[in-house]
C-alpha cells in the first residue's frame, strides 16, 4: 500500500507541470473536460512537451556554458524552469486556440477543414464579430416562437448550455404594407420599453440569423 502511495506521489510530481499548463489552458478557453482520465492524458501530453523543451534548453545552456559560465546550477533548477515553461505553454496554447491560428494554417494548406473552437456555434459568432443577430425561439418554449433582435454582448460556448445576453433587444413583429400597389407583409422592430439587456436560455433558441451591416447591404444593391 505504501509503495502504491509513493508511486502515485511520484507520478503527480512528474505530471505537475502538465497539470499547470492544462489548468491555464482550460481557464482561458471555453473547452471543458469532464472525464478525469482525459485530464490525466492531457496533462501527460503537456508534460512531454515541457520535458522535451527542458532537455533542449538544458543542452543549449550546457553548450553555451562551455564558453561562458552562468553561475551555479541549483538542485531545483529543473522544477523552476519546468514551471516557467508550463505557464508559457498554457498561455501560448490558449492564444493559439482562441485565435484559431493553427487550424487556420491547416485549412489554408488543405490539411484539415476543422477549426479550433469548441463548437460550430462559437465559430459562427467568432466569424461574425460586431453583428446584430435575430434569435428565432422554439415554438414550444416560453417565448412561443417569437423572434428577438439585438446585439449579442455574450453568447454560450455550446448550444446545449448557457444564455444569450442580448443588449438593445427588440421583438420582431409583422405588418402589412402596400408596396408598388401590392400588399406585402414586412417585418418591424418593436422595442422592449425600458429593457437594456435580456437573457435568453440557449435551449430556447431554434436558429440564429446574423444581420449584414447596413452599409454592406446598401452597397450590394
Amino acid at each position: 500500500m505504501g509503495e502504491l502511495a509513493e508511486g502515485t506521489i511520484q507520478l503527480l510530481n512528474y505530471l505537475i507541470s502538465g497539470f499547470v499548463t492544462a489548468w491555464i489552458f482550460y481557464s482561458f478557453t471555453p473547452f471543458r473536460i469532464n472525464n478525469q482520465f482525459e485530464r490525466v492524458i492531457q496533462a501527460l501530453i503537456f508534460t512531454v512537451i515541457i520535458k522535451s523543451s527542458f532537455f533542449f534548453i538544458e543542452w543549449l545552456l550546457l553548450l553555451v556554458g562551455k564558453a561562458y559560465s552562468f553561475g551555479q546550477i541549483y538542485a531545483n533548477t529543473e522544477e523552476i524552469i519546468s514551471l516557467v515553461l508550463a505557464v508559457f505553454y498554457g498561455l501560448l496554447f490558449s492564444y493559439l486556440s482562441n485565435g484559431d491560428y493553427i487550424h487556420r494554417v491547416s485549412r489554408y494548406l488543405g490539411i484539415s477543414q476543422e477549426h479550433s473552437y469548441v463548437s460550430e456555434l462559437f465559430y459562427a459568432f467568432k466569424s461574425n464579430p460586431d453583428k446584430y443577430i435575430i434569435l428565432n425561439t422554439k415554438t414550444d418554449s416560453t417565448f412561443e416562437g417569437r423572434r428577438i433582435y439585438g446585439y449579442p454582448d455574450e453568447f454560450p460556448s455550446k448550444h446545449s448550455e448557457g444564455h444569450f445576453n442580448i443588449s438593445d433587444p427588440s421583438w420582431i413583429g409583422e405588418k402589412t404594407e402596400t408596396i408598388e400597389g401590392e400588399e406585402q407583409v414586412v417585418s418591424v422592430l418593436i422595442a422592449m420599453s425600458g429593457v437594456e439587456n435580456i437573457l435568453i436560455p440557449s435551449e430556447y433558441v431554434a436558429w440564429i440569423e446574423f444581420i449584414k451591416p447596413a452599409e454592406n447591404s446598401d452597397s450590394s444593391n
